[in-house]
């Protein structure tokens, strides 16, 4: 059920568990200011944020994938865009109307992760990699009837770096540091294990056994089968956009992320 046409609501925090945002939602809300949406939104329905007059930014979630038709219709106080980059679909008018995108110093940023893969390109190979990104978000734009040419365009880029180790996307898990600490101490106390399973046999069968350890080593509990494959920092880059699709570097740090794949 939406709450359209009330203007006396200023700020929205849409609880997690919601997954997309009903057509017209917060349609004619013309006192809203901010929104918090959820990384489990999916889509922003047609007319979702229609004309709402106040708002003036926008962090889209990194789950989202579509935004409907007049989505952001008349948003005339809209001066910033963060744009997901797993978002495929963007439809008609969805921000015409949003004046304050292009008013002098208004932005649109588009959030890209790079694969496994990609993560490790250099030079003019990586700026390849990057700038098809920022073509095929400007496409979307373009065709929801902004104008691009008077907006500053960037692109926040999340890599690996510092890789250990290489292994399929499907592998790895995103974690903070903490919980890195106490995988990584886990691992050392399995290995601990292990050792005390292997001191427990004599090394004189091992050496009769030859290759054949079957006989020496009993089957391990499954809680030993514990492989670090990776151990990375995740870094973050903001690009700005220039004439001719140039990327040009505005910061660059280190997250206070880690990667463990398992």
């Amino acid at each position: 059920m939406g709450i359209s046409y009330c203007t006396a609501l200023t700020s929205v925090v849409i609880p997690d568990g919601v997954t997309s945002i009903a057509r017209g939602t917060f349609l004619d809300c013309s006192s809203l200011t901010s929104v918090v949406i959820p990384d489990g939104v999916t889509s922003i329905s047609q007319g979702a944020f229609w004309r709402c007059t106040s708002l003036r930014e926008v962090t889209l979630p990194s789950g989202l994938t579509s935004i409907g038709a007049c989505a952001f219709w008349r948003c005339t106080s809209l001066r910033e865009v963060t744009l997901p980059s797993g978002l495929t679909s963007i439809g008609a008018c969805a921000f015409k109307g949003c004046r304050g995108l292009a008013d002098a110093g208004a932005s649109v940023t588009t959030k890209a992760r790079l694969t496994l893969e990609a993560s490790y390109l250099r030079g003019e190979a990586l700026m390849g990699a990057l700038k098809e990104k920022v073509i095929t978000m400007r496409e979307l734009l373009t065709r929801s009837e902004l104008n691009m040419a008077v907006i500053a365009e960037r692109l926040l880029v999340v890599r690996l770096v510092k890789p250990f180790d290489h292994v399929p996307a499907a592998g790895l898990m995103y974690i903070s540091g903490s919980v890195m600490m106490d995988c990584v101490r886990t691992f050392l106390l399995c290995m601990n294990r292990l050792c005390k399973v292997w001191d427990a046999y004599e090394w004189d069968a091992y050496e009769e056994a030859k290759q054949d350890t079957s006989s020496v080593v009993p089957p391990l509990p499954p809680e030993l089968f514990f492989i670090v494959f990776n151990f990375t920092v995740l870094g973050k880059g903001l690009y700005r956009v220039t004439a001719g699709d140039d990327l040009e570097i505005e910061s660059e740090e280190s997250s206070n992320q880690y990667e463990i794949g398992l």
